[in-house]
């Protein structure tokens, strides 16, 4: 499914709302009712500790390389030796539960996001959560990183992670379809143990927090080494592709051309022979990201170079302390 992020979404907070906000707004209290009927069911809980990974805005705050980046944590903190990504694999075709297997399966089957974990751990698709939950225990894993699935209570959660982009926040601070909110933030702080910030808090989201609420600071950083002198034409599909864009020329690449897609985007042969011919005519290199790539047939992923990013924790003792300290519970609990 394909989703561009709307710019009212992100608008800044000292401008009046525009057209397209006003005329969605009364849709947002129908999907505000519809969310608090969804969220009174009660969850269940699973054999082995779930570590949920979510964010309050829809699209693009950066749930994927947190959850990457926590799965090293949680070796490096010694408190799993077997852990498993859960995730309801967005716009995949499949409904699971089942573990993905590049060999067998493709992103049409299972969403690209699945594929990008997959580099780092086994991974279990599956839109019913305590079901996904019931097959990676039965493989033996030890611990659950649930990528997104913050809002959906069928699966009890021990820790829940709540992401936010320093850059945009909340965006215009209403609920979809208004706005890029799921729920209201007081109910998401309600529900989360510990605050992952994304960059530079612009918005003013830091002083909103309970003074109690631990925050853990981050980058997202790029390791291309890519050469400086070359000329890029590139190309995404993502929630917020102009994210991107600026990483890109932050990076001290000099671009040729950009395009971008909606998220999710399937590539047509069409869209592949564009973007080729375009690169040929400026001399350019073809870029794009980690989550794009796989998205591409392989005969065409050759020729383009992946642009790789990674988190990097402002304070890394600080986030292995505080995975000992919550999954002390669990133990003392079992």
């Amino acid at each position: 499914m394909s989703f561009r992020t709307p710019a009212f979404w992100y608008r800044d907070l000292q401008t009046s709302p525009s057209w397209a906000e006003r005329l969605f707004s009364p849709l947002s209290y129908l999907y505000a009712a519809g969310r608090r009927m969804h969220a009174g069911r009660e969850g269940l809980r699973a054999a082995v500790p779930v570590l949920c990974v979510g964010n309050v805005t829809a699209g693009g705050s950066g749930k994927t390389p947190v959850a990457l980046a926590l799965y090293d944590a949680v070796l490096k903190a010694g408190v799993a030796q077997k852990p498993y990504f859960l995730t309801r694999g967005y716009g995949g075709s499949e409904k699971g539960p089942l573990h993905l297997d590049a060999s067998i399966h493709t992103p049409r089957d299972t969403g690209d996001e699945p594929f990008l974990l997959a580099c780092k751990g086994p991974v279990i698709v599956s839109q019913d959560r305590p079901m996904g939950a019931q097959m990676a225990a039965s493989e033996g894993a030890d611990m659950i990183l649930m990528d997104d699935g913050f809002q959906n209570p069928s699966l009890l959660k021990d820790i829940s992670f709540l992401v936010i982009d320093g850059e945009t926040g909340l965006g215009n601070e209403r609920l979809l379809p208004a706005g890029p909110l799921r729920e209201p933030f007081s109910d998401a702080l309600a529900r989360c143990d510990a605050v992952i910030m994304i960059g530079a808090d612009k918005r003013g989201i830091l002083e909103r927090l309970p003074p109690d609420m631990p925050v853990f600071e981050c980058s997202l950083e790029s390791c291309f080494a890519g050469d400086e002198t070359d000329r890029y034409v590139a190309f995404a599909g993502l929630g917020r592709p102009e994210k991107f864009r600026r990483s890109v020329l932050q990076a001290g690449l000099s671009l040729a051309g950009f395009h971008s897609f909606p998220d999710h985007h399937p590539y047509s042969d069409h869209d592949l022979e564009k973007l080729a011919a375009e690169a040929g005519r400026h001399d350019a290199k073809l870029l794009t990201t980690e989550k794009d790539a796989v998205r591409l047939p392989s005969s065409f992923r050759a020729q383009v170079e992946v642009f790789p990013i990674a988190l990097r924790w402002g304070d890394e003792e600080r986030i292995l302390a505080f995975l000992r300290q919550k999954l002390h519970s669990f133990e003392l609990r079992s």
